[in-house]
């Protein structure tokens, strides 16, 4: 076996190492990406309240909205965010 021959060889396996390692890295991406997907659909909704159970008062929230294409999402996610004691809402 000649030099050059021992060199093209530590090419094809040098070669062969970082594609193998370039695919294990592609398949973490991937993995990981599903897995963020997943993580983040289950905690989406962790920061509101829970369900109802009809015991609530009813209560009704007038909000101005001309011109507010710009703030109305915030706004709307502010006031589902309230929450009332039974104390404050007078009856």
């Amino acid at each position: 076996m000649t030099p050059e021959d021992l060199f093209g060889l530590f090419q094809s396996g040098f070669l062969v190492y970082l594609a193998a390692l370039t695919g294990g890295y592609l398949a973490l991406n991937v993995i990981s990406i599903f897995s963020l997907r997943q993580y983040f659909d289950e905690r989406m909704n962790e920061g509101f309240p829970g369900a109802f159970t009809g015991y609530e008062p009813q209560i009704s929230i007038i909000v101005p909205a001309y011109n507010e294409a710009a703030t109305i999402t915030n706004s709307i996610r502010s006031l589902l965010q309230l929450n009332y004691s039974e104390s404050l809402v007078s009856g």
